[in-house]
């Protein structure tokens, strides 16, 4: 993986904590209707380069997910730069995972686990395992819109 990049916890600190180039990821992201304001409110852990600065996040939202029966599960979703490897992908989802599930273990309740609609090729061509190795996410499926269905519950969580 690239030299001087790092992943950073970035959720519940605050606007000055978190690390630059937040917004101008968003806005690079080109994700149509999102609101600037409520992505940025829902990033949870971000790869920031050695100057400081976004190269890649990652956010949630507490969702209820039809394609899993209507659990309540954390919807994931990320971001890279361009110049960022799709390698801090797994980094990033397993570093999201693991500060989730600290929360829930300390809250006991809360969204059941993680869940993702994996839509790049070539990730999902790297890694075809039915449950990937490391963050441990199983396959169950593909959603109506073609991205690849991962989840990963907590410790605890109810299934």
């Amino acid at each position: 993986m690239e030299s001087g990049l790092r992943i950073e916890p970035v959720r519940g600190r605050s606007q000055a904590e978190r690390p630059a180039g937040l917004a101008t990821l968003w806005e690079a992201s080109g994700k149509p209707g999102s609101d600037p304001r409520a992505w940025l409110a829902e990033v949870a852990v971000a790869v920031v380069d050695a100057e400081g600065r976004a190269a890649g996040a990652s956010t949630v939202r507490p969702q209820r997910i039809p394609f899993v029966g209507g659990r309540e599960l954390w919807a994931y979703q990320a971001v890279l730069a361009p110049h960022v490897p799709l390698d801090w992908f797994m980094p990033m989802l397993g570093a999201t995972f693991d500060l989730l599930a600290a929360e829930f273990a300390l809250a006991g309740e809360g969204p059941a686990g993680v869940f993702l609609s994996l839509r790049s090729r070539e990730l999902i061509e790297r890694h075809r395992q039915f449950v990937w190795p490391d963050p441990a996410f199983m396959y169950v499926g593909y959603m109506p819109d073609g991205g690849q269905a991962r989840l990963r519950y907590f410790e605890g969580g109810t299934i």
